[in-house]
């Protein structure tokens, strides 16, 4: 039996509400109902697959039936019921992980959460509980999609690091006076030319402190 562990925002729960119990719900009650992420209550929707061994010669040995609805049919969608997708918060060093998991190793985004969640596999419930909601390690689903589709995209019309921070040099840092100085490498000058190394100088009030305190 597969269950959905929805995103407690999205999908009806077992006792009909979403977002949160109904109004009596029995589940809400209990001591630990819904401290885990992956409880069964919030969603409707089950997967089951079951396989006798008198079909295991057959062309379809595997009997998958899907029972339910995420959002029943009835229900209007609206902006309440969809989650708010706000600004990403991953580290760093987890991003470019994300990045070269998805360039290097061609994983799908389902692939890269499994490879983030692995990260905390033997963490405790309050850990585990304090890293969904930082989102500094492991993301939401959509905010992942987001991510990587945003990466392919870039891959696809051959926007680096390097051209996305040229166009936010010339578009908007110079024109709005931060930049004092700025040269792209040219390959042509010697290793030991100063011509030949990417420069940039801002004029922003922290390196001026430091070029007055430090020379």
């Amino acid at each position: 039996m597969i269950y959905c562990a929805s995103d407690r925002n999205s999908c009806q729960w077992v006792c009909e509400g979403i977002g949160e119990c109904k109004e009596g719900c029995e589940n809400s009650e209990l001591s630990n109902g819904l401290k885990n992420y992956q409880d069964m209550h919030l969603c409707q929707v089950r997967v089951k697959s079951k396989v006798h061994f008198f079909s295991l010669t057959t062309s379809h040995p595997l009997l998958i039936k899907i029972y339910r609805t995420h959002t029943p049919s009835n229900i209007i969608a609206n902006n309440s019921l969809t989650p708010k997708i706000e600004r990403l918060n991953l580290l760093k060093v987890v991003r470019d992980n994300v990045l070269l998991s998805r360039r290097a190793d061609h994983r799908s985004a389902k692939g890269i959460k499994s490879k983030l969640l692995a990260l905390v596999n033997s963490a405790n419930e309050e850990t585990l509980s304090q890293v969904l909601t930082s989102q500094r390690v492991v993301c939401t689903d959509n905010k992942l999609k987001q991510l990587v589709t945003r990466d392919d995209k870039r891959l696809k019309d051959h926007v680096g690091s390097w051209t996305i921070l040229h166009n936010l040099i010339i578009e908007t840092l110079k024109l709005k006076g931060y930049i004092l100085y700025y040269q792209q490498p040219n390959t042509l000058f010697p290793e030991n030319s100063s011509q030949r190394f990417y420069q940039l100088t801002l004029s922003d009030d922290f390196w001026l402190k430091n070029t007055r305190d430090f020379g």
